[in-house]
């Protein structure tokens, strides 16, 4: 965060300069800004550069079809609104970006993937959400947008990074919740394999993962496996996270 809050301060005085090459570098510039915004917590800051940044990529289209710095802008919106909460706006926005990425680069690619795997999340808080009649008709299941994300990983051969790490994680939790422990199992443990092979067993994401399978040994009432998974996901939580928001 502190290296993010660095390189927004440098970002606010390079979009204040008015030398800009074109309409899409200026944009691509602010959509940088913006997602560092995001990343050290003001949304709503980032919301707004967001707005800017894809007045200027309509600007500098070179024809009526939206572009992949659009797309790009679109799933950025997506990540902001749904850390605010805004689980509607977040899937419209993702599902917008989707469309695009497709119409420019297929259906596997792995922007699609990456874009696929967040429908996935929304749709998954939705479901848990009392707002399950803002679901748009026609709209996938976390599940199927999941399946749909690990093909595109499968594709372009990316099933061995964090993304694909995290998917696994989150498809195992449908798996979970549909009953299927064996399948959930799986690729919980396929998960660890990767966070362990790329030495990331204390990134946030890892604890997520350690309590998911905490919950799977629960379920299957092996209550010893359970508080070592509980116990390994507070640990990881602990370095992320303030005491105050751990306590929470």
């Amino acid at each position: 965060n502190h290296e993010c809050k660095k390189l927004v301060v440098k970002m606010l005085d390079l979009c204040e300069q008015t030398d800009k090459d074109s309409l899409e570098d200026e944009a691509g510039l602010q959509l940088c800004l913006a997602r560092n915004l995001g990343n050290v917590g003001d949304q709503k800051a980032s919301l707004m550069w967001l707005e800017k940044a894809n007045e200027l990529a309509v600007q500098a289209r070179k024809d009526d079809k939206p572009t992949s710095l659009e797309a790009d802008i679109l799933r950025t919106e997506g990540a902001c609104y749904r850390k605010l909460g805004d689980l509607k706006k977040s899937f419209e926005c993702y599902t917008k970006a989707l469309k695009v990425y497709e119409v420019n680069h297929g259906s596997l690619n792995k922007d699609s993937g990456w874009i696929l795997l967040n429908l996935g999340m929304v749709r998954a808080l939705l479901d848990e959400s009392e707002g399950r009649e803002t679901i748009p008709t026609g709209a996938l299941s976390a599940q199927e947008y999941y399946q749909r994300s690990w093909t595109v990983y499968v594709h372009e051969e990316q099933t061995g990074g964090l993304a694909a790490a995290w998917l696994l994680r989150n498809r195992g939790d449908c798996f979970l919740k549909e009953g299927n422990e064996k399948q959930a199992e799986k690729d919980y443990c396929d998960s660890v394999e990767i966070y362990r092979r790329l030495n990331q067993k204390t990134v946030e994401n890892y604890g997520m993962l350690c309590q998911s399978r905490g919950n799977l040994a629960l379920k299957r009432k092996q209550y010893e496996e359970a508080t070592e998974h509980y116990e390994e996901a507070l640990l990881v939580l602990r370095r992320q996270l303030s005491s105050k928001e751990v306590l929470a």
